[in-house]
């Protein structure tokens, strides 16, 4: 049939000897060595450790791969997609993304289980938190889950902004929650508090500090409902868009359809399912002249009209099935199969 043998395809493997996986290991011991040599000249420190993992490109030790193989879950997952686990290429392969989540979770583990060696458990603050939503095919492999968060990563939906954030330390209380919405820019001037300084006497800065609220104070209004503005002003993934919240209330403004007015009450809808603009349009015009107010205040860029934009072209790209599934609507949408 071919006028040349095709050869064979040979899928990525994940290195039996593979040691270092995502960098997890080295990135650990670095990060160990220099918590050592701090506390060995008694001085405060500040570090940093922002792993690769869980990004694509996945990669675990081979025995931590192969605890997940024969799982039930993983078994039928391959029988389903016809894969065998000596041959499964390794970026579909879920007994290495479950491993990976392992191995992260153990370096982790050694950097607390450090702390409490040297002693210094009691004075150290530990903030482990996301910088990106996501959404995870892998998750397919247990039966019937549901995500309540609506789309992903480059999309300013709460699936691709809203992560977890886990913190412990002196004068926080095991087992307590916080409420009010706090972003990842609050880190600069709870850390200089923590620090011993004052952050109030910071100028032009971002963010608010969080270390009275994590030590038991009760937010009041004027932090609840606080703004926070996100700003995705070009195309890759998703298409341009910016989003304002205050306390409950987020406002999404696509710039490919202006005339389609988005509000969302994430109190009672935090998988932003009923867009209640039309019911609420001072509510949506405040936010909005807010978002604009302070995009141009900043200086922020616009997207802008392309002459030669030609509506083949757009329908034919990859990611318009996307740009359609998760971009603006009307009234409800429909939950994607994967949605509760």
């Amino acid at each position: 049939k071919y006028g040349l043998e095709r050869g064979e395809r040979t899928p990525r493997r994940l290195p039996k000897d593979m040691a270092d996986p995502k960098l997890m290991f080295s990135i650990t011991e670095k990060a160990i060595g220099f918590m050592e040599e701090q506390v060995e000249k008694s001085n405060p420190f500040y570090l940093q450790i922002s792993h690769y993992a869980m990004h694509a490109g996945y990669e675990c030790l081979d025995k931590t791969r192969e605890k997940y193989v024969n799982h039930p879950l993983v078994q039928e997952w391959y029988k389903k997609n016809n894969k065998h686990p000596d041959t499964v290429n390794r970026g579909d392969d879920p007994a290495i993304w479950l491993g990976m989540g392992e191995d992260l979770d153990g370096r982790i583990g050694a950097v607390l289980d450090k702390l409490r060696e040297r002693g210094i458990e009691d004075n150290t603050y530990v903030i482990v938190v996301g910088d990106n939503g996501y959404r995870h095919e892998e998750v397919e492999i247990i039966p019937d889950y549901k995500q309540p968060l609506h789309a992903t990563k480059w999309w300013l939906w709460d699936g691709g902004i809203r992560v977890p954030m886990i913190v412990k330390g002196p004068g926080i209380k095991p087992g307590s929650a916080f409420t009010g919405n706090v972003i990842n820019y609050d880190f600069l001037p709870t850390f200089v508090d923590w620090a011993g300084g004052d952050s109030k006497k910071l100028q032009n800065i971002d963010g608010v500090s969080l270390a009275d609220y994590m030590a038991g104070k009760e937010p009041d209004d004027a932090f609840l409902n606080r703004y926070l503005y996100f700003h995705y002003p070009h195309y890759r993934n998703s298409v341009p868009h910016s989003v304002i919240i205050s306390g409950s209330s987020k406002v999404i403004h696509f710039y490919e359809r202006p005339d389609i007015p988005m509000l969302f009450d994430l109190s009672g809808d935090i998988g932003e399912v009923t867009n209640i603009a039309k019911q609420n349009p001072e509510t949506h015009q405040k936010l909005y002249d807010e978002m604009m107010r302070y995009l141009e205040l900043v200086e922020a860029r616009f997207p802008k009209v392309n002459p030669d934009y030609d509506p083949e072209i757009y329908r034919s790209d990859r990611k318009t099935r996307e740009r359609i599934q998760w971009g603006p609507f009307e009234g409800q949408r429909a939950l994607d199969d994967d949605e509760i």
